[in-house]
């Protein structure tokens, strides 16, 4: 059985966002041997551009509502895995929105496709990057 767990790397040190979860998972493998496994990838610089020119503000608009900040947050918390992290002083855990400077190349890539689709089904319609129409 194969675990995921999500980590950013910071000065050159991988950092889970959830540690508990990853040290009991670990735990459980105690003398066996496992495969790490690293993958993403930077998303592109032109998906970010695309996304913060075109579709943001073209999704914004067609929705109806001026604050570009909170309907970029409302297809964030919609549309992207969220990241559980354990709160020490409650014990509970908690579950938040990553930012999209944390996802991956193929991250961003289905973000934009699910933001996409959606505007599609709203009836919006969204420019095509440049140099693709």
């Amino acid at each position: 059985m194969s675990q995921a767990h999500l980590a950013i790397v910071r000065q050159g040190k991988a950092r889970p966002f959830d540690p508990r979860s990853l040290a009991a998972n670990v735990a459980r493998y105690e003398g066996k041997q496992i495969t790490i496994t690293i993958s993403g990838g930077e998303k592109t610089r032109d998906q970010m551009g695309y996304y913060r020119s075109t579709v943001l503000p073209q999704f914004a608009e067609q929705y109806g509502d001026d604050d570009i900040a909170a309907v970029h947050y409302v297809l964030k918390d919609m549309f992207l895995r969220k990241i559980a992290t354990h709160n020490k002083l409650t014990g509970e855990m908690v579950y938040s929105v990553p930012s999209l400077a944390d996802v991956s190349m193929e991250e961003m890539s289905e973000f934009l496709d699910k933001v996409l689709r959606r505007a599609a089904l709203e009836g919006y319609t969204i420019s095509e990057p440049r140099g693709k129409a």
